[in-house]
């Protein structure tokens, strides 16, 4: 009799905390839908600034992407970026539930009845949230103004909107630099294994995108290093607009151009003129120079040799060399902006602008 007893209060207690439980899973279920927090555990963003995006007041999307990503974390959330094209209306996405955050110029929408949006995150942009979701606005709005009187936020701002340069003018105005761009790590970093000094590199990054994240071709380049998405796939590139992943894949495929163009030149710089023509034309284009000259018995070895051999292909030859020039160009202004005491690994600077 006592044993059905103790089974009887073990019962009504199991069964109060089951009550208890599905009470706790439908208020949580109602929090949800309300909108205390996101319905996923990874923000899907996009960042559609119009011509604002190009504007010469810093690099607004990839401070927005930086910003996005820390107010990720913070919520303990991971973050995936959209492309917004200038030409398409994301608001319509946001609606449907598409994208969790959409990062407007500050003048361009107004609150309606299916659309909150943020104070100023900066002084050029606010995010929108869909309607359902009014506790987030107030997340987002209370982050914002805690990190805006941050120490990160002033470096930040320091790096993506304070300093924006054109780099021929810097060099020649005799002005020094300490920092390059908002991704010099990451260029340093990726730039060992391939071998060159880092300051190529930049001068590649800058010559395919100028620092811009969501920079784009009509081809289907994209990102920092413009990796069309055979090429990202190839490196394991997921996120494209992604600084870190971009650069990575990209450094990557100069690698493998280079290990590609090894055997067909003797100099390390004609090397890296021949794995820059690649970059640009393809290394097929490339390989079928250097074949053709060798079946006229002129071995084009240097990047002199097939230059002069170039015009007898179809691909946009042109546009190929001047790509490398360009390139060169770049590279002897950012070693004359960049301060001596502050390179790395006794890297030396270019003598003049290289053709």
């Amino acid at each position: 009799m006592e044993k059905s007893k103790k089974s009887v209060i073990l019962g009504s207690v199991v069964l109060a905390l089951a009550i208890a439980g599905i009470a706790a899973l439908h208020i949580f279920m109602e929090r949800r839908h309300v909108g205390t927090v996101f319905p996923t555990r990874e923000l899907r963003c996009a960042i559609a600034l119009g011509h604002y995006d190009d504007t010469t007041d810093g690099l607004i999307s990839g401070y927005n992407y930086e910003l996005l990503q820390r107010y990720a974390e913070s919520r303990g959330l991971s973050m995936e970026i959209l492309r917004a094209p200038k030409n398409e209306n994301w608001t319509d996405s946001l609606r449907n539930g598409l994208i969790d955050i959409l990062v407007v110029p500050v003048s361009s929408l107004s609150p309606d009845d299916s659309i909150l949006i943020s104070g100023p995150v900066d002084s050029l942009t606010r995010w929108a949230v869909a309607e359902q979701y009014p506790k987030e606005i107030e997340s987002i709005d209370e982050w914002v103004s805690a990190y805006n009187g941050s120490e990160e936020c002033s470096r930040l701002h320091g790096l993506f909107i304070d300093n924006v340069y054109e780099p021929f003018a810097t060099a020649k105005s005799g002005i020094k630099k300490s920092i390059l761009s908002p991704y010099d790590s990451l260029i340093i970093d990726n730039s060992e294994k391939l071998g060159w000094d880092w300051r190529l590199v930049t001068a590649v990054i800058y010559q395919e995108s100028q620092f811009r994240i969501n920079a784009h071709s009509s081809k289907g380049a994209q990102g920092l290093m413009q990796l069309i998405p055979t090429t990202a796939d190839r490196y394991n590139v997921t996120n494209i607009f992604d600084p870190e992943e971009n650069i990575r894949g990209g450094v990557s495929h100069l690698e493998r151009l280079q290990n590609i163009f090894r055997k067909y030149t003797d100099t390390p710089d004609d090397l890296k003129r021949f794995t820059l023509a690649a970059y640009n034309a393809g290394e097929g284009n490339i390989l079928k120079c250097i074949r053709y000259a060798d079946s006229l018995g002129i071995p084009a070895r240097t990047w002199q040799e097939l230059k002069e051999i170039m015009p007898t292909q179809t691909f946009k030859w042109k546009e190929t060399q001047f790509f490398v020039s360009r390139i060169y160009s770049y590279y002897w202004a950012f070693s004359r902006i960049y301060r001596k005491e502050a390179m790395q690994n006794g890297q030396s600077e270019p003598d003049q602008p290289l053709k």
